[in-house]
């Protein structure tokens, strides 16, 4: 016989107060034009113990013309019976990371290599390799990489890095503004029409920028929920950089970000924000029985003889916040030792029913 249990946990979910958040535009905001770029290329590992390429044609293609550039060419007639066992040399990918703010000639940056079919690239050594942009059509040499690889991943022996391997031969510049006008684009997790419509006040009621110019002469306007574009004004015309300081310093009081629920299965990871709420809602699970109900409705009837464990979240109907945070609801879950992998299939139940206010992201 069933022992009948009802444990029922009823949280009360005030509305903290909250206080003005300090932003700054820097935080929310970056310049058009300042974004992370790549350089990349295809080359060549040797000195690999017998776990190269195994008689791939595009290797030894590869492998004779770097012959060739060093001053030792093969005939086209002899180039399959020279290179035909060449089991030690391999035909990988590099790829470096640009920062945002761009890069000068001489800075050493660090390579990622990856192997297209060798077993393994442990122990290698990457041949000199010229590295172009991801920009289509552009030819240029930015770039060379070559020298001793490491393997971060002991599982993981296709994939090499290369300390400091990439040496800048030109520079790779990323301009902040373009003829006397700059252009402010939010971050994805804030983009919306009330943040970008709050930096156009902002920077148009600014003391920073009012000096010498009217109010029908604003510096900022919003263009969509994404981009504000600026105008530099006359007076730092020739400090555009001391102007852009102070652009991204501006305080911002009311930023609003996107709610998102992030979910890592693999590792049994999900991160909430604190603002994610949930509609009222009672969701059968298992042994579960979850029951949300706002300020106004009061709680889900539910079926007092139930062998069911039922977790009940409630807003307070004297906080002026009539919604339940997800959060809140984890932790009871949690309080009842409820597991992760079970907590996950009750958020995207949630997300399917449309209670869930928020974005759902599973990774």
């Amino acid at each position: 016989m069933f022992r009948k249990t009802l444990v029922v946990l009823t949280l009360i979910i005030c509305c903290p107060c909250v206080a003005n958040a300090d932003f700054r535009l820097r935080d929310i905001c970056r310049f058009k034009g300042q974004h992370e770029s790549t350089l990349h290329g295809l080359g060549i590992v040797t000195g690999l113990n017998g776990t190269g390429d195994n008689s791939v044609k595009p290797t030894m293609r590869a492998l004779a013309r770097m012959m060739h550039l060093a001053g030792n060419p093969i005939p086209d007639g002899d180039l399959l019976k020279e290179l035909k066992d060449a089991k030690n040399v391999a035909l990988v990918t590099i790829s470096v990371r640009i920062p945002p703010q761009g890069a000068r000639a001489g800075d050493s940056m660090d390579c990622i290599v990856n192997a297209i079919s060798a077993k393994s690239i442990a122990g290698g050594t990457l041949w000199p390799t010229p590295l172009v942009s991801d920009q289509p059509g552009d030819p240029y040499v930015y770039a060379f990489a070559k020298g001793m690889m490491t393997i971060p991943d002991s599982k993981q022996l296709t994939v090499a890095k290369i300390h400091a391997g990439c040496q800048l031969r030109e520079d790779l510049e990323n301009p902040f503004h373009r003829d006397g006008v700059m252009e402010l684009i939010v971050h994805k997790d804030h983009a919306g029409f009330h943040n970008t419509q709050e930096i156009e006040d902002l920077l148009n009621n600014s003391t920073d920028f009012s000096i010498g110019r009217s109010s029908q002469d604003p510096i900022a306007r919003a263009i969509d929920q994404v981009t504000v574009q600026v105008h530099v004004p006359e007076k730092y015309k020739d400090s555009e950089v001391l102007f852009a300081s102070l652009v991204m310093n501006t305080k911002v009081y009311t930023a609003q970000n996107n709610a998102r629920v992030v979910i890592r299965e693999k590792e049994g990871v999900i991160l909430i924000g604190q603002n994610v709420s949930i509609g009222p809602v009672a969701i059968t699970h298992k042994n579960l029985v979850i029951d949300a109900a706002d300020g106004k409705r009061g709680f889900v009837g539910l079926d007092p003889s139930s062998t069911a464990e039922t977790v009940r979240a409630k807003a307070d109907p004297n906080s002026g916040d009539e919604t339940v945070r997800l959060k809140a609801l984890v932790e009871s879950l949690k309080a009842l030792q409820v597991s992760t992998e079970d907590m996950i299939e009750i958020i995207k139940g949630l997300k399917v029913s449309g209670d869930l206010y928020a974005q759902l992201i599973i990774e």
